[in-house]
């Protein structure tokens, strides 16, 4: 549909043996962190005001940092799309289909976030190869 956007809701990082990409959000904060990237004016100022990030006029760190650090948005569709239009205009190419707010993705464009949404959605190009990772230093195994 033009204009749509979808957002999958996920925590950033693993907790508790959990991947982040397995890990429980509850649907109430799934929707803060949706809203709060995509409104705007007074729509903004409410999902503030509901999540705590807030209050009495004054920003409230640690609860900005819950919402925008402990949990990242997959998102695909409108957002997506008019949220690089310079890039877009530049190099001729579309943009990624899919957009996560962590930091990996920020880094490598692409991240676990997006690949468990691939492979959800049985995109065959969902693949652990793409997915960039540190290897402790040292010496080098066989086959490296």
């Amino acid at each position: 549909m033009e204009g749509m956007t979808t957002f999958w809701v996920l925590q950033s990082r693993a907790h508790d043996k959990v991947t982040a990409a397995e890990a429980i959000v509850l649907p109430d904060v799934a929707e803060t962190v949706a809203n709060l990237i995509a409104a705007e004016g007074t729509q903004l100022e409410k999902w503030l005001a509901k999540g705590g990030i807030v209050r009495e006029g004054r920003l409230e760190l640690g609860a900005l940092q819950k919402y925008m650090h402990r949990y990242c948005a997959v998102l695909e569709g409108h957002l997506v799309q008019v949220s690089w239009p310079r890039s877009h205009r530049k190099l001729k190419k579309a943009v990624p289909g899919k957009l996560c707010t962590c930091r990996e993705f920020l880094l490598h464009a692409d991240c676990e976030h997006v690949l468990f949404i691939k492979a959800l959605q049985n995109d065959p190009t969902a693949s652990m190869q793409n997915i960039p990772t540190l290897r402790p230093r040292g010496r080098k195994r066989k086959g490296q």
